[in-house]
C-alpha cells in the first residue's frame, strides 16, 4: 500500500524514518539550546523584598532593591489573582547605593 502525501510524493519507509529522526534531533537540540537569559541563577534578584505604600485612587509607590541594576516590570491589579491587570510599567530597580567615603 502506497500513501501519498500533499506534494504528491509517495511516503516510503525510508522517508518516514528520515523525517522522524530529523524531527527528534531538532526537538532534542531545542531542549538543550536554551537562551542564557532563561536561567534563573543569572537573573537579578530582589534582595530586600517588595514594599508598597501611599496608595491612592490613581497612583501608588513600590519599593524594591536589586542585587545589581535591573529593569523591573510592575503590574497593578484590583484582584488578588491578577486576572485583570489595571496598570503595567517598567521601572529601574537599583542596588543599595554606596555611601561616600568618610574623611
Amino acid at each position: 500500500m502506497t500513501i501519498l502525501i500533499r506534494n504528491g510524493a509517495p511516503l516510503t519507509r525510508r522517508r518516514l524514518l528520515t523525517t522522524v529522526a530529523s524531527s527528534a534531533a531538532l526537538l532534542a537540540t531545542g531542549a538543550v539550546a536554551k537562551p542564557y537569559l532563561s536561567r534563573a541563577p543569572g537573573r537579578p534578584a530582589i534582595t530586600h523584598g517588595l514594599q508598597s505604600g501611599d496608595v491612592s485612587t490613581d497612583s501608588g509607590v513600590v519599593w524594591a532593591r536589586a542585587d545589581r541594576p535591573a529593569r523591573m516590570l510592575v503590574e497593578a491589579s484590583t484582584t488578588e489573582s491578577f486576572k485583570t491587570i489595571r496598570s503595567t510599567v517598567f521601572v529601574d530597580a537599583l542596588p543599595k547605593p554606596t555611601s561616600p567615603p568618610r574623611r
